[in-house]
């Protein structure tokens, strides 16, 4: 059934009287894609960004899908002019909008748009099939009610936070896990119902913000979409499918093409694949450690060796390193350098940078979602 739906969905999106192509990491999602167009005859060309930096680049898992699959095969790298591309990207988005994804995504779309009018991206995947890390984590975190809560908060909690950590990638830093898990276990410990993650936690926000500028209370998403009765993974997933998908992924992959002429087509989303992935149970989702199961048991075959292996990696970019380096002279021009917006508090951004200059934390997103508040805010205030 998936792979009739699945397989309508992509024929419905290669309708097309211009040149079109996809998008191909070399992960699940966009290699099922490209699978599915190879087998209904489609003449392919695929995108892909490089960044350079090893625990964070695809480019060799992508050109390797597209020799398998006997695509045309276009790889751009990442060009380092943030700067230039921030004001841009800005523009498209007419918000502090502080997805650092947005910079490879602004990249790949104008890379695309050299070749193709369309693109067939695999949008969607992650959160109807249980393709986030934070589900099989929030699944083992009953595994820690067997500590004091006291025990937790007091000795636990701050004991991992403590842990220096390096700018690598957190899907290859065990540390930075570790700490994910940590966050996760805190945050729903203060609040259950406070389903998504978050760049600040609300402590942060408190240390962050000046007097009522910004409401530091934790949202119940449990309450706010009505999803008592569901497990704790299904909740998770269904917050996503409301908020973060819609408000940031695909907000943020329709301003970057857009940007560029560029039309991308999620056929992941074609509303009768969303009907179908929510009626599974979440075993055939997520079973055991295995997340995504269907879609690795249905594609097994039609991808290539050693993929379903490999474990997910997401469109993210190097940013603990950036701060240290290409961006940090341009951070103290625009953010340290400058006047200091009267919401934040200037202390508080000074001690993030500082720690992170140290070496003793990674707040590489932290410091972007400053960094982009601070271009948006005087973009705004001078024109």
């Amino acid at each position: 059934e998936l792979i009739a739906l699945l397989d309508d969905a992509v024929r419905l999106r290669l309708r097309s009287d211009v040149p079109i192509g996809a998008f191909l990491s070399g992960g699940l999602d966009s290699s099922i894609i490209v699978a599915t167009m190879n087998r209904l005859g489609a003449n392919i060309d695929t995108f892909t960004v490089g960044f350079g930096e090893g625990s964070f680049d695809e480019s060799s898992f992508a050109a390797d899908a597209a020799r398998f699959f006997h695509t045309r095969h276009h790889e751009s790298v990442l060009d380092m002019n943030v700067s230039s591309t921030l004001g841009k990207c800005m523009e498209a988005f007419g918000e502090p909008f502080a997805d650092p994804s947005a910079i490879p995504t602004w990249h790949l779309c104008k890379h695309a748009r050299q070749f193709a009018t369309v693109a067939l991206s695999g949008d969607g995947a992650d959160e109807l099939f249980c393709g986030y890390r934070r589900y099989y984590a929030r699944k083992q975190l009953d595994k820690l009610s067997f500590l004091p809560s006291v025990l937790r908060k007091s000795v636990v909690y701050p004991l991992v936070e403590a842990i220096p950590e390096g700018d690598k990638y957190y899907a290859t830093s065990v540390v930075k896990k570790l700490k994910l898990f940590s966050k996760m276990a805190s945050r729903l410990e203060e609040a259950p119902g406070d389903l998504l993650p978050q760049t600040f936690s609300a402590k942060e926000r408190k240390r962050l913000f000046y007097g009522d500028f910004i409401s530091v209370k934790s949202p119940d998403h449990i309450r706010e979409f009505a999803l008592n009765g569901l497990d704790p993974v299904t909740q998770m997933m269904w917050t996503d499918i409301q908020t973060y998908l819609t408000d940031d992924i695909l907000v943020k992959v329709d301003r970057m093409s857009m940007a560029h002429s560029l039309e991308v087509r999620s056929p992941l989303l074609d509303y009768r694949v969303v009907e179908f992935a929510c009626r599974l149970p979440l075993a055939y989702k997520l079973y055991k450690s295995e997340q995504k199961r269907i879609l690795k048991d249905t594609y097994r075959s039609m991808l290539p060796a050693g993929l379903l292996s490999r474990q997910k990696h997401g469109f993210a970019v190097p940013l603990g390193a950036w701060f240290r380096n290409e961006l940090k002279s341009l951070f103290e021009s625009v953010v340290l350098d400058s006047s200091t917006p009267e919401y934040l508090n200037r202390n508080e951004v000074m001690r993030l940078w500082l720690k992170h200059q140290q070496g003793v934390v990674d707040n590489g997103f932290k410091l972007w979602s400053i960094f982009v508040f601070h271009n948006w805010y005087h973009l705004k205030n001078n024109q």
